[in-house]
């Protein structure tokens, strides 16, 4: 065997004769506190540091036979609903539950027996075993029990009758477990006296499973199984199914492949099966599996074999989990199908009513939604006008016993391109914009768009997903359909339609013309809208109906001649023009007919008793009717109106004639025969119109009314009596001469009182005139208008009558509903008016009852204005960009701060360059991206008593960039670079700042993108200044223009005047010679000149002496002397503009 040097040292064990004992040891991760435990949670540590495994529970008081150990609640694992189906005393049992999802059916099998139970929805079924039978014991031999026995609450590795062996490996007499870094470990043995069968008359085979679980993963995994009296046949990890699934819910299987399984014998000849694994993943489980034969020789006296038997007082609870299926989600355009495959369970088949059926209700607005019964596929019909967004919708199982279950499905709808309604005239190009989603988002980029099928072939789908339409003049008006192919970048394809109505561009209307009977008029060619001319070429023709008094000439005018038969009034008729294209339309004409003959006779007016003449009737141009035009009375013409033959009317209504207006009709014969009926309208007026003055009087005063008179003055007849009417008051006495004296109380409620009086006329004829009468409250107070800030105090006088009067003495004083508690009414009527900082500004109304001495009462309301005392103002800020500046807290305008406590915020639209602090103060830091200019935004003030006001802060932001170009020169046919231009401090231009040509800058200047400008000017370039601009733009979008000067000079040409020696190479030129011959030497005194004194400013006689300094010396002062001038005047001439 294998040396077991790397083993934990060996123990002794004594062990007996005739069992089978089983060893555990487990080797976790060292160093780690010891976390394995076994309930009791009281389990004990041995002296070296190993945690010994505890016993939970006896079974039965007085029985040490324990058939199980599982976790203890506190170690995390997993622990089964039901413990009492363990076996109990020597009984083994086994449950299979085989659950058949696809069928009608669910199934319990044990131990070769089964039993099927319908399928419903919860899938739990109740006292499911009761029809099982106890099986028969195939073997029965002598035996003795080779379970592991406990002793003071743990387990022993053989009998505890035998102390005479040791075990080598192992704890004398115990089971260990070493202490390690992970978490729980839970050890469950199915019993070392499961017999499953018989492998010879003389050996029996034995079957033992070791269940392992943990919570925490475990490295460095080690067990060791003792194998007494056994014929090694195997030992391995396997899986016992739904055993272990039930033993510790929720926990997975660890994969087998993970363990080793070696054999070792000690020297006493002892087997061991050590199982190990480097790690043991967290929250699964395992099981070990030996198997081994034991000869019959062995067994003791008084043991008994017994094979496996079906319990069923154990079990009482089926768990069938019912088929469920399950709909993906998925996504679909509006007006397409869509199918939805089941990815769940299959529906089960069968009949009614075992069947199992699945309905679904569609969401408002949609279709049936279909389920295949065999195959489960959904199938739903998206409305066309379906909204984008997730429609969950319930599909309810009915399953055969009538139970339900719900499994709810999602269709995503997705938006739907959609193109804008289109309007184009026939000979018009326009395009239709790309569609959009539903939502007004754009379609995503790589969309690709196609024309559909059928579309008209005057309509191109472009590859942006535009449209472009040009229909001609020969397509019919009306609304056409374009579809479109929209292809997203996933592949998706959608058919989107564009609607499109084309219209005629011409829309002709002729102008209704008027024409009077026996006259001509011509009316104009229609003509558009817009007053355009129909396209030439257009033909014109009478449609159905026109009149034959009116022709229609070829050029569209119309020549309208009605005769004195035609009807006056409106004739509507139809022109049809027909357009070069060859399409036509018909334009509705209309012509008004006037009868120039339009009698009206003036209205009349008469006093009854009375007699007058209405003149004979004329048209409104005041020109008579025809000669021989004839008058008669029409139908109910009154008696006392007579129509003259010279149409005049003769009116003497009586004094039985009803006042008011009269209207009757008069028949006009024209000499044509042709007539008409006049209206004629006469008002006849009561000769007497009486009216009472109206009275004004104050309570308990009395006045006078003068009786009534007419209109116009006049007295009413002599003999006219008078009398008081229905609610007359009882304060107004009616005269005999038909005066009235009124003298209301002071219980006459003030205001206007209207009352009748009665007139009774000579002739026994009587009108009620109505009177009024105005009663006044001498007393009207009112309150003078009080104004006080916040905080401070004021006395409102005591209220007086408009006249200035004061109320009578004895007027009381008291506060109204709502008047505010900053108001003290006091008893002479004055009103002391204090609010507190917390009373809102504003006009605050309330009232005052006034009580007079004589009981009566009023309100008078009274206005307050209560104003804030503070109005805050910030200064105006200036600042360049990219600098900082603090404005200060705003002050009142009388320089007064506001009150302490006052908050600041910024408003709505502050920019994020400004910073409103605690304290009121503003920090503006506006980078170069700010635009220069004046920025106005608000500061929320908000004051202690809560209320607020927005400030208004205006901060100008400046470009502190002033840039300036060197003046350049240069010589025609040659180039120079002007360098970038600089502020005037020197310092260079925003990085990302560009430079472009201005207007008219030359063909021979590159304005580059450094800034540096390169000036090439050709030969042809005219000698002289050349100014032109370079437009400046800065990274915050601001530009300016600045001016730049160049001096293009001839060749040979360096730019001196007159009077400079050196202008070229001429021996005859003052100061020149021959370019050959030498100078002197310097220090030489040469032959043609005297010695110089260097400090000596006399250069001698300039005609023949040769000059110290060289022409070039001077032309090169002359230069810059001309360059200092040069950038001097530049300076000075320059000039710049911003944009």
């Amino acid at each position: 065997m294998s040396s077991m040097s790397n083993r934990r040292p060996r123990r002794s064990l004594r062990r007996g004769a005739a069992g089978i004992s089983l060893a555990l040891a487990v080797a976790l991760a060292p160093g780690a506190v010891p976390t394995i435990l076994m309930a009791p949670a009281s389990a004990a540590v041995s002296a070296d540091g190993q945690t010994q495994i505890g016993v939970p529970e006896y079974r039965a008081a007085g029985n040490d036979m324990v058939d199980k150990l599982y976790a203890d609640a506190d170690a995390g694992v997993p622990r089964p609903g039901n413990m009492d189906i363990w076996p109990t005393d020597d009984i083994n049992q086994s449950l299979n539950i085989q659950t058949q999802s696809n069928q009608q059916s669910c199934a319990v099998t044990m131990m070769g027996q089964s039993q099927g139970f319908p399928m419903r929805a919860d899938g739990v079924y109740a006292d499911v075993d009761r029809n099982f039978a106890q099986t028969t014991p195939r073997v029965t031999r002598n035996f003795y029990d080779q379970r592991p026995h406990f002793d003071n609450g743990y387990m022993l590795t053989r009998p505890a009758t035998d102390a005479d062996s040791e075990d080598s490996l192992t704890t004398s007499g115990r089971v260990q477990v070493t202490s390690a870094d992970a978490g729980y470990l839970t050890l469950a043995m199915d019993g070392w006296g499961n017999k499953i069968g018989v492998s010879s008359p003389n050996n029996i085979m034995q079957h033992s499973r070791l269940r392992l679980a943990t919570k925490e993963p475990i490295e460095n995994f080690r067990l060791v199984l003792r194998m007494d009296k056994h014929a090694k046949v195997d030992t391995r990890i396997t899986t016992m199914g739904n055993w272990n699934g039930w033993w510790a819910p929720g926990y997975t299987q660890a994969p087998s492949s993970n363990f080793t399984i070696t054999y070792e014998t000690d020297a006493d000849g002892l087997t061991y099966a050590v199982i190990e694994a480097d790690e043991v993943p967290a929250e699964s489980w395992a099981t070990v599996t030996f198997r081994g034969e034991v000869l019959a020789d062995d067994f003791a006296e008084g043991g008994q074999l017994y094979s496996w038997s079906a319990a069923t007082a154990d079990f009482s609870t089926l768990q069938c989990e019912a088929p469920l299926p399950q709909w993906d989600k998925q996504t679909v355009r509006p007006g397409d199908s869509v199918t939805v495959e089941n990815t769940g369970d299959a529906i089960p088949q069968g009949t009614q009513p075992d069947a199992t059926t699945a309905v679904a209700t569609p969401p408002e607005g949609w279709g049936e939604i279909a389920i295949d019964a065999e195959t489960g596929v959904l199938t739903a019909e998206v409305p066309g006008d379906a909204a984008p967004g997730d429609y969950t919708f319930p599909v309810e199982m009915t399953y055969g016993d009538g139970t339900t279950k719900t499994v709810e499905v999602t269709i995503t709808v997705l938006p739907m391109p959609t193109y804008e309604d289109t309007t184009v005239q026939q000979g018009e190009e326009k395009t239709v914009p790309v569609p959009v989603d539903q939502s007004g988002e754009p379609l995503p980029e790589g969309t690709e768009f196609a024309p559909g099928e059928g579309g008209p072939d005057w309509a191109t789908v472009n590859e942006d997903g535009t449209i472009t339409v040009n229909p001609g003049y020969d397509v019919p008006e009306g609304e056409y359909t374009v579809p479109v192919v929209v292809t997203r970048p996933d592949g998706s394809t959608e058919n989107v339609e564009a609607k499109v109505t084309v219209e005629n561009p011409n829309d002709p209307a002729y102008e209704t013309e008027t024409v009077d009977q026996g006259e001509t008029v011509t009316v104009p060619a229609p003509t558009n809208p817009d007053g355009s001319s129909l396209p030439e070429g257009s033909e014109f023709a009478p449609g159905d109906d026109v009149p034959d008094w009116v022709t229609v000439n070829e050029d569209g005018t119309l020549t309208v001649s009605p005769g004195t038969e035609v009807t006056p009034g409106g004739h509507t008729f139809p022109v049809v023009v027909t357009y070069p294209d060859g399409s036509e339309e018909t334009i509705q004409v209309t012509v008004v007919v006037n009868n120039p003959n339009d009698p009206a006779y003036e209205t009349g007016i008469v006093d009854q008793g009375e007699t007058i003449t209405i003149p004979t009737p004329e048209n409104p141009d005041g020109s008579a009717l025809p000669e021989g035009t004839e008058f008669a009375p029409g139908e109910d013409v009154p008696d006392w109106v007579t129509v003259n033959e010279d149409g005049t009317l003769t009116v003497s209504p009586g004094a039985n004639v009803t006042p008011g207006g009269h209207t009757f009709p008069v028949v006009v014969t024209y000499p044509d025969g042709t007539s008409e009926t006049i209206d004629v309208t006469v008002v006849v007026n009561n000769p007497n119109d009486p009216a009472f003055e109206t009275g004004i009087v104050d309570q308990g005063e009395t006045i006078t009314i003068p009786a009534p008179s007419n209109p116009d003055g006049s007295a009413l007849p002599e003999g006219s009596e008078f009398a008081p009417g229905d609610d007359t008051p009882d304060w107004v006495t009616v005269n005999e001469d038909g005066t009235l004296t009124v003298s209301p109380g002071a219980d006459v409620t003030p205001g206007g009182h209207t009352f009748p009086i009665v007139v009774t006329y000579p002739d026994g004829s009587e009108e009620t005139i109505q009177v009024t009468v105005v009663v006044n409250n001498p007393n009207d107070p009112a309150y003078e208008t009080g104004i006080v800030d916040q905080g401070e105090t004021i006395t409102i006088p005591t209220p007086t009558n408009p006249d200035g009067s004061a109320l009578p003495g004895g007027s009381e004083y008291a506060p109204g509903d709502d008047t505010p508690d900053w108001v003290t009414v006091n008893e002479d009527g004055t009103l002391t008016v204090s609010p507190g900082a917390d009373v809102t500004p504003g006009g605050h109304t309330f009232p005052v009852v006034v009580t007079y001495p004589d009981g009566t009462s009023e309100t008078i309301q009274v206005t307050v204005v209560v104003n804030n005392p503070n109005t805050p103002i910030y200064e105006d800020g200036e600042v360049d960009q990219g600098e900082t500046i603090t404005i200060p807290t705003p002050e009142n305008p009388d320089g007064s701060p506001l009150p302490e406590g006052t908050e600041f915020a910024p408003g709505d639209d502050t920019p994020d360059w400004v910073t409103v602090n605690e304290d009121g103060t503003i920090t503006v830091s506006p980078d170069e991206s700010v635009t220069p200019g004046d920025h106005t935004f608000p500061v929320v003030v908000t004051y202690p008593d809560g209320s607020e006001e927005t400030v208004d802060v205006t901060v100008t932001v400046n470009n502190p960039n002033d840039p300036v170009y060197e003046n350049g020169e240069v010589e025609q046919g040659e180039t120079i670079t002007i360098p970038t231009p600089e502020n005037p401090d020197g310092s260079p231009l925003p990085e990302g700042t560009e430079f472009a040509p201005g207007d008219d800058t030359p063909d021979w200047v590159t304005v580059n993108e450094d800034g540096t400008l390169t000036v090439s000017p050709g030969t042809d370039v005219e000698p002289g200044e050349h100014t032109f601009p370079v437009v400046v733009t800065y990274p915050d979008g601001s530009s300016e223009t600045i001016e730049v000067t160049v001096t293009v000079t001839e060749p040979g040409d360096n730019g001196t005047g007159p009077g400079d020696d050196d202008n070229g190479s001429d021996d005859s030129n003052p100061g020149d010679g021959p370019s050959d011959e030498p100078g002197p030497k310097p220090g030489d005194d040469g032959d043609e000149a005297p010695n110089q004194d260097p400090g000596d400013r006399d250069q001698g006689d300039r005609d023949d002496s040769p000059l110290p300094r060289t022409g070039v010396d001077v032309a090169a002062t002359i230069a810059a002397a001309v360059l200092l001038l040069g950038l001097g005047a530049g300076l000075i001439l320059r000039a710049r503009r911003r944009s």
